[in-house]
């Protein structure tokens, strides 16, 4: 059972999309950049890519999680803190081949 009915959830997401416009754009953008980045091979694009990737989950942690969707399910609060730690797991999570 969910600590949560479906009209609550629906209203998280109006709240978020209320809240983070225009950054939705944002987003669409910086991922069309990492997807041109992978077709393009150049040298910088893994650092590019891993550095995107990691502002995304920064992003779904903290804002979607840590301020959204925690006010309707308290356990959100706690996997937003830990999005933004799996960002940085590593001492050095941008360099080439880190996976």
């Amino acid at each position: 059972m969910l600590p949560f009915t479906h009209v609550q959830f629906l209203e998280v997401f109006a709240l978020y999309n209320l809240n983070t416009w225009p950054a939705q754009w944002l987003a669409y953008l910086l991922g069309l950049a990492m997807v041109l980045a992978v077709l393009r091979h150049s040298p910088r694009a893994d650092r590019f890519i891993a550095a995107g990737l990691a502002a995304m989950w920064l992003w779904t942690g903290v804002v979607y999680h840590g301020l959204h969707f925690s006010g309707i399910n308290k356990a959100a609060f706690l996997f937003g803190r830990s999005l933004p730690s799996a960002c940085c797991w590593r001492r050095h999570p941008f360099r080439v081949g880190f996976w």
